[in-house]
């Protein structure tokens, strides 16, 4: 008899459904929805498509049941350190924000004098960040709408609010709370320092729970609701059954995390200075990790070339890129300019033009953008790498290694070998750990199991490649 367990995997752009079907030996994995959602500008600024999102979620489990007949469990992962507020009836007080919402950046300032980065850093292991849970959090409580928290009961991350949906059980969980800078290092439990500085009151936070447990019953379906590995890269990490500690690995979307995997939070200066980060995995341990900007460039990118060819896909811009000679140009895609949608290739040729460079046509900017996150990656790698035992290769997971370009760009610009994997890394994961909690996979294992969704390509440096612009 087959286990069937469902990923809900809820990226910032779209959100996937992939339901397996275990036989004990064989891992057959099958999409059963995608859905599109864009953040919407409201009088509160840009928030998320809440019903879109609700939307997607019912749908895809309908249509799973329709194909399995019963779901044995479901997991649910989104991006990190955004949430919804809820009153005592559950109900949200507020739009959820997204963590691009330009109201942080009136209020950073004072964050930060009230939260210092050296603080921040001892309570949390966790760097200060605009995009941090802290520092949204800060703004919200000092903003226009301040007075909507006078009714606020609880504060809960996206994968937890989409399974109080689905459970009516309120849970706070591991991976995801370790994005927020309001955890304790290792998401241990909430860092009562953080709390007060920011003004967040501690009854909005519960217990937080270990991922690989169960949130409650999906009343829809009966189905159990399990954290499994509710951070996307938490999930991601997790699918990479070869992967061990002091291992390197990128996972490749739209941001772009690049570290490794150590027992223990890492809370020295070294890695403070190096803006590492400390986030959770699936089975209890550290994900050292430098947190970039990733594809979200050439995603903007292409929406602005859609916009003159409707029918341009990626495939075409990568092999323009391949085609274009190389600029020897990078820029920084951390840069605050680069955050706000719109605009984004002539954004980037604007920036290369005041540097005296000049960027000939779509196929060189594709370029630019692509060598820019091979050079980010290289930077990351030198900044995790003395926490590394093993650096000689690199495991990369996410959308990013259908990108053959820029899979070999990174292993040029790294100077490693890159070893791609599950580009449904994220679901293959939370498929793993909904097994492994339900005891059909051992819990201690990360076990590279047999399926579909998992494909190896090897890319190794070309020493004639170009790398000089990887000089600092």
């Amino acid at each position: 008899m087959k286990r069937h367990v469902l990923s809900l995997d809820l990226g910032s752009s779209s959100g996937r459904a992939i339901l397996g079907s275990f036989d004990g030996e064989r891992l057959e994995a099958k999409e059963v929805g995608r859905f599109y959602h864009q953040p919407r500008e409201l009088r509160e600024g840009l928030c998320w498509d809440m019903t879109a999102l609700r939307a997607g979620v019912e749908s895809a489990i309908g249509e799973a049941e329709k194909i399995a007949g019963s779901i044995d469990a479901i997991g649910i992962d989104t991006w990190g350190v955004d949430y919804v507020v809820l009153d005592g009836r559950g109900e949200p007080v507020l739009p959820a924000r997204t963590y691009r919402n330009a109201r942080v950046e009136r209020f950073y300032r004072e964050f930060e004098a009230a939260v210092p980065p050296e603080v921040a850093w001892a309570a949390t292991g966790i760097p200060n960040q605009t995009i941090n849970t802290s520092a949204q959090l800060f703004a919200d409580l000092r903003g226009e709408d301040a007075a909507c928290f006078d009714a606020a009961a609880h504060v809960l991350l996206l994968p937890d609010y989409f399974a109080y949906l689905l459970t009516g059980e309120l849970g706070w969980s591991a991976a995801i709370a370790s994005t927020t800078g309001l955890a304790a290092p290792g998401a241990r439990g909430w860092s009562e320092e953080m709390l007060g500085r920011v003004g967040a009151k501690a009854a909005w936070f519960g217990d937080i729970s270990p991922e690989r447990s169960v949130v409650g019953t999906c009343r829809r379906t009966g189905a159990k609701v399990i954290r499994s590995g509710t951070h996307d890269t938490a999930a991601a990490v997790h699918s990479l059954g070869s992967v061990a500690d002091g291992d390197l690995y990128i996972s490749c979307g739209s941001w772009t995390l690049t570290g490794t995997l150590v027992d223990e939070p890492v809370l020295d200066a070294d890695a403070h200075l190096a803006g590492l980060t400390n986030e959770v995995r699936v089975d209890g341990g550290i994900r050292l990790l430098s947190n970039g900007t990733g594809l979200w460039i050439m995603q903007q990118a292409m929406e602005q070339w859609r916009q003159a060819s409707p029918e341009l896909d990626v495939e075409q811009v990568t092999a323009e890129a391949a085609a274009a000679p190389s600029a020897g140009w990078v820029f920084d895609l951390n840069e605050p300019s680069y955050a706000a949608p719109g605009q984004m290739a002539d954004r980037v040729a604007q920036a290369a033009a005041r540097d005296g460079v000049t960027l000939r046509g779509r196929g060189q900017v594709a370029r630019t953008i692509l060598e820019s996150i091979a050079v980010a990656q290289a930077r990351a790698m030198r900044a995790v790498s003395p926490y590394a035992s093993s650096s000689a290769r690199v495991l990369m997971v996410g959308g990013g290694v259908h990108n053959s370009l820029l899979c070999q760009l990174i292993a040029d610009a790294c100077r490693r070998e890159v070893e791609t994997h599950s580009a449904e890394g994220s679901a293959l994961g939370s498929l793993i750990a909904q097994l492994q909690t339900l005891g059909d996979l051992a819990a201690g294992d990360a076990p590279t199991i047999e399926t579909n969704l998992e494909h190896v390509r090897t890319y190794h440096p070309v020493q004639s490649a170009r790398t000089d612009y990887l000089e600092e």
